[in-house]
């Protein structure tokens, strides 16, 4: 939770330093604001779909430990 509300603000602030300061593009200021924004939603969503992925991987783990059923009786 922590990450999800800490990721939004830093990645925006970064990605305006980026698209105003960094970048030379000649897009218009809306398309740079709407660029920033991209960002800062993309850093709204990273840190549920890495914990997403980190406890596929862990069930995944777990289902692999156990014995497989057999099927002959």
């Amino acid at each position: 939770m922590f990450f999800r509300f800490l990721m939004p603000p830093v990645v925006f602030i970064g990605a305006m330093i980026y698209v105003f300061g960094i970048a030379n593009l000649s897009w218009s200021f809306s398309m740079k604001l709407l660029a920033a924004v991209g960002a800062a939603l993309m850093g709204y969503y990273v840190p549920d779909i890495f914990v997403s992925n980190r406890i596929q991987e862990r069930r995944d783990s777990i289902m692999r430990a156990f014995p497989t059923p057999s099927t002959s009786c």
